[in-house]
Formats: C-alpha cells, structure tokens, sequence
C-alpha cells in the first residue's frame, strides 16, 4: 500500500438540473483550496456516515473539512469511515509531512481508506477538476499496470457502510498512480452528491501493519 498521496485544489461547479436552477448549495462555482491551514492538523471527519443536525458530519472522533466555512453551500470533506477495521481513518494537510513542496493541500496515507466529499445539505453537484498530485517518491514508490487510482462519484450523499458494501457508482474515472498535475473529470461528474478517492483494490484500510 503507498504511504502518502496527495490531493489538492478541488474545483467544484453548480449542477444545472432539469428544471434550469442550480443547485440548493451551489449557485456559482466554489473552488476548495485549502485556505485554512490543515497542517499539522488531521481531519477525523466521516462525511459518508450519517449526517449531524444540520448537515455537518458527526463528531465521532473528530470534525471534517469544511470549505467555503458554515452554511449549507459548503462543502464537507474527510476520510471514508471503515468501522469496525479503522474507525478513527483520517487525513492530513500536506505540511504534515517533511519534503512536500506545496503550501497547502490534502494529503491520503495508508492508514485511510479514502477521501470522501459531499455537500453539507446532501445536495447534487458537478466537479469539475483537481490538482491531483501522486508523484512517484520515497513515500510513494510503486508504478505499474495496477498501480491507479479509482475515482468514483455516486447518486447518494451518504452511506456509512461505503468500504464494504460495493455500492454502484454514477460516475467512474481512474488516474494512474505518478500522476501529478490537473486532472479535468468527464461529464458524468456533472450531477453526482458524493466523491470518494481511494487506491485501486482499497477501499478499507490495510490491515498489513503498514500504517504510516
């Protein structure tokens, strides 16, 4: 399992339905940038299990990320919950770790099943794109035909059993692991309520002693 990826600079766009309104959440496009320092926080926040009182994530074993802060056009962003193999999976800001060369961003290590994205008010969204950076190195040295992510957006804003139950996704893209630069998404991110970004063939936390 690779020990640190890096995820940075999500772009997200308001999904025009139907009806030709935008989104509930969503009336012009947000860009999460990571403006409020993470590092040398870490984000404990499951956003896919169920939501709080007012759409936030449950507190649990700590908060999620929430950029623009407050409201319910904001977005909440954590790692995948993985109870009972890894309850307490999370993230960290990149500055968490020596050697990155980016002030801010979103870092996924080995002791995470996942990155997991969704409105706070559970509403539809379209992403756009994202600076994905997963540049072959010390912590991440693997490279090969097997060697990808899956990138993966679903019709539903919450399900606290995602790591294990293989729900079907709406929306499917993979990125080769060494990637390492904007990554544009298809259209059929143009209308999903959730995101999760996990390492091919892990979707749990390993259970292989390699925590980082």
């Amino acid at each position: 399992m690779k020990n640190l990826q890096i995820l940075n600079a999500c772009i997200f766009s308001a999904f025009i339905g139907a009806s030709g309104t935008a989104s509930a959440a969503l009336t012009s496009p947000i860009t999460i940038d990571f403006d409020t320092p993470l590092a040398p926080s870490a984000v404990f926040g499951h956003p896919n299990d169920s939501p709080a009182s007012g759409g936030g994530c449950p507190v649990g074993f700590g908060s999620c990320y929430y950029e623009p802060s407050g409201g319910s056009a904001s977005v909440a962003i954590g790692a995948t919950s993985d109870s009972p193999n890894n309850p307490g999976s999370h993230l960290h800001g990149v500055n968490y770790f020596a050697g990155t060369n980016i002030s801010r961003g979103l870092a996924y290590h080995s002791d995470s099943s996942g990155i997991f994205i969704r409105m706070v008010d559970s509403s539809a969204f379209s992403i756009v794109s994202m600076l994905f950076m997963a540049p072959i190195n010390l912590y991440n040295p693997d490279t090969g035909e097997s060697d990808y992510w899956d990138v993966l957006g679903y019709s539903f804003a919450t399900d606290p059993t995602l790591s294990t139950d293989g729900a079907t996704p709406v929306a499917t893209q993979t990125v080769a692991n060494g990637y390492n630069s904007s990554l544009s998404l298809s259209s059929d991110f143009g209308n999903i309520s959730s995101l999760w970004i996990h390492y091919n063939g892990f979707p749990q936390q390993p259970t292989d002693g390699k925590l980082f």
